[in-house]
């Protein structure tokens, strides 16, 4: 039974509805995996299988030429996902999904920081592989809750680090180390110790790196930058630093 021609089913990228075939290139080291599966897709009206090949260098340059719009990689191994972004270029040109993916959180989001578009997991149907194409091609990707939160923190963190990078910007390189061993909960014996450097050394920067990030306190540093205990032993000096009281130049500073 043939389905509905796919001008009702995959918009451009545009947002207008094309009138021809949706171009599709397969790729997998299993030839009758990928003869296969372009038979398959070939009886779906509005799909053009243009090539298959599989992860070498060959295939890679026929894929430049094949102006395929759309490139199913099988990616049952973590190898397969990094061949496909070395080698096919992630991030321009046509949209790649990933076919037989793990259920597992760490190989789903390889996937995804490695440029897919989408996926089908090692149990998907052809059915399955239908509707994450007209998702893909209507610029959609579809998340489990648990995989949404995943993306969240992992969000959260990136953006965490972006920001400490910037804020650290205005900082010498010997002010980066002492900032870093700050967040870490050492005293200013203990940093100065790590680097070899007298306290009174210690204190004089972070006055300085306290009037770079507009900060009076140890705690508000920390925070500002985002730094956190690298081990749970670290938590009663972090709470020893912010207890302290060091004097620079008549400034109370904690």
């Amino acid at each position: 039974m043939r389905h509905e021609a796919s001008t009702h089913l995959i918009p451009g990228d545009a947002g207008r509805f094309r009138s021809d075939y949706l171009r599709i290139y397969v790729i997998s080291d299993v030839r009758i995996y990928r003869e296969a599966l372009k038979s398959s897709l070939e009886i779906t009206d509005g799909i053009l299988v243009v090539g298959t090949g599989s992860f070498t260098e060959a295939t890679f340059l026929e894929l430049a030429s094949a102006e395929a719009q759309l490139v199913l990689v099988e990616c049952v191994l973590p190898a397969s996902i990094a061949d496909a972004r070395t080698k096919g270029g992630l991030g321009g040109g046509p949209k790649f999904i990933a076919l037989g993916v793990g259920d597992s959180d760490e190989q789903i989001l390889a996937c995804i920081e490695a440029g897919f578009s989408g996926y089908v997991s090692a149990n998907g149907s052809i059915e399955d592989l239908q509707r994450v194409i007209c998702e893909t091609m209507e610029n959609k990707f579809n998340c489990s809750p648990r995989l949404t939160a995943i993306l969240a923190r992992k969000l959260a963190q990136l953006s965490k680090g972006s920001a400490a990078a910037s804020l650290t910007s205005c900082l010498t390189p010997r002010q980066k180390e002492i900032a870093r061993l700050l967040g870490q909960g050492l005293t200013n014996k203990e940093i100065g110790r790590k680097l070899s450097i007298r306290s009174t050394t210690v204190r004089n920067h972070l006055h300085a790196i306290f009037e770079r990030l507009n900060v009076r306190r140890r705690a508000e540093a920390v925070a500002m930058l985002h730094v956190q205990p690298s081990r749970a032993t670290d938590l009663p000096k972090l709470r020893q630093a912010r207890s302290a009281d060091t004097h620079i130049g008549g400034e109370r500073v904690v």
